[in-house]
């Protein structure tokens, strides 16, 4: 027969009171876990990507530009050396058409395979990262399938501004890249200055890297 409770009996069995405390205590610890210091290390980790995403889109740009300038120029001769003036420029109109913008895609994808097979020897070189990380076959494997994940990435957005003749490129660090090439073109931007942003953002970076490892 079931015992009556009496009025000293608790109404919670003692299971659910223990649960009740572990869940605090977890959410206690949970939240005492994001201390000051922590919050700051990861506005500063994201500042730093933020940098060097702004720095590699800028690096990108100069050098678009100058593979542009180029495919342009090779285009008109083969078309119509009129085009071409005495100064040796060709017409910004002409640099937005498919055919060179198709070229400019090709060009800047070859480029970031080929930087993608050399920092993955400069990662295997690397026996701290290597140990820490796994073998060197595992790390130049992952390097490398991720610069191609990347690079079918960049080839799209350049295919893309290449049919939609040179309307633009519409995401990520192209959208920077495309804007600083037109003023580049225009002569709004003047050349130097991508080369100092690319120089100022990495300089940051670097002072945020001492700053975050100090704490």
């Amino acid at each position: 027969m079931a015992a009556t409770p009496a009025e000293s009996t608790p109404l919670l069995q003692e299971q659910y009171i223990t649960d009740s405390r572990a869940e605090e205590d977890g959410i206690q610890d949970f939240s005492e876990s994001w201390t000051k210091p922590r919050v700051n290390s990861v506005i500063l980790v994201y500042v730093m990507i933020a940098l060097l995403v702004l720095a590699t889109a800028l690096s990108a740009a100069a050098s678009a530009r100058l593979y542009e300038n180029g495919l342009c120029r090779e285009y008109c001769l083969q078309h119509d050396a009129s085009w071409v003036n005495p100064d040796g420029s060709v017409p910004e109109r002409l640099c937005k058409v498919p055919g060179v913008q198709a070229g400019l895609s090709k060009i800047m994808t070859r480029v970031a395979i080929g930087e993608q097979v050399l920092g993955s020897w400069r990662v295997k070189r690397l026996g701290c990262v290597i140990f820490a990380l796994g073998s060197g076959g595992q790390m130049s494997l992952y390097s490398f399938a991720n610069g191609l994940v990347d690079n079918i990435y960049v080839t799209a957005i350049y295919t893309y501004g290449a049919l939609a003749d040179g309307v633009g490129m519409l995401a990520g660090t192209a959208v920077v890249s495309s804007v600083l090439r037109e003023g580049l073109a225009t002569g709004e931007i003047r050349p130097g200055l991508p080369f100092c942003l690319v120089a100022g953002a990495y300089l940051i970076c670097f002072i945020l890297i001492l700053l975050a490892s100090r704490k």
